[in-house]
């Protein structure tokens, strides 16, 4: 569990706040390929991460994407 804990890649915020990932301003510029997301909400309620069998389980995975730009 990751309590306000921030990274930032290159404008990519990552905010971990317990099992809620905000991903607010999160710019991807690639080659030719723009994607822009003004608000990326993914809400985690049920996480359950082992790191050593690398098992990832998403009991309930909510994704909310209130704004989402394509330009290509």
């Amino acid at each position: 569990m990751f309590e306000g804990l921030n990274y930032k890649f290159e404008g990519l915020n990552y905010k971990f706040e317990g099992l809620n990932y905000k991903f607010v301003g999160l710019n991807y510029n690639v080659d030719t390929l723009d994607y822009k997301f003004d608000v990326l909400e993914y809400k985690f309620d049920v996480l359950n991460y082992n790191v050593d069998t690398l098992d990832y389980k998403f009991d309930v995975l909510n994704c909310k994407f209130d704004v989402l730009d394509y330009n290509v």
